[in-house]
């Protein structure tokens, strides 16, 4: 038996399906609502645009490197309890609430303004 190379329309057809499944979701992200913003306010929108293409190809690339090298360590059932048991402290983190005082305010400022710009570059 030869098994033989995917005809390209296959290949093309799973590009663009999922491309346009990953363009549909996006819609709103964070991602383009700071490229909205980022190119209203400098009004360059091409190196705002190729900067997050850049990065959110890097970002794509390490995280299936990182995924991959995961996967072919961890032994899928204490891969999905992991995943699992994550998944639920990651939830019970996002539900307390934040607790600030006068001093940690302040300094907290200084760090939201900073961070704000990374936010944009590497959205998560």
């Amino acid at each position: 038996m030869v098994l033989s190379s995917p005809a390209p329309m296959n290949l093309m057809y799973a590009l663009f399906t999922s491309t346009g499944v990953v363009a549909i979701s996006e819609v709103g992200d964070k991602t383009q609502l700071s490229a909205l913003l980022l190119a209203s306010h400098f009004r360059k929108p091409l190196p705002i645009a190729l900067g997050i293409l850049v990065a959110t190809v890097l970002n794509h690339t390490a995280a299936a490197l990182a995924g991959e090298g995961i996967g072919a360590t961890i032994d899928p059932a204490h891969l999905r309890w992991g995943l699992g048991l994550l998944f639920i402290v990651m939830a019970g983190w996002a539900l307390r609430p934040d607790e600030l005082s006068e001093k940690n305010q302040r300094q907290n400022l200084c760090r939201r303004r900073v961070s704000k710009y990374g936010n944009r570059v590497f959205p998560g």
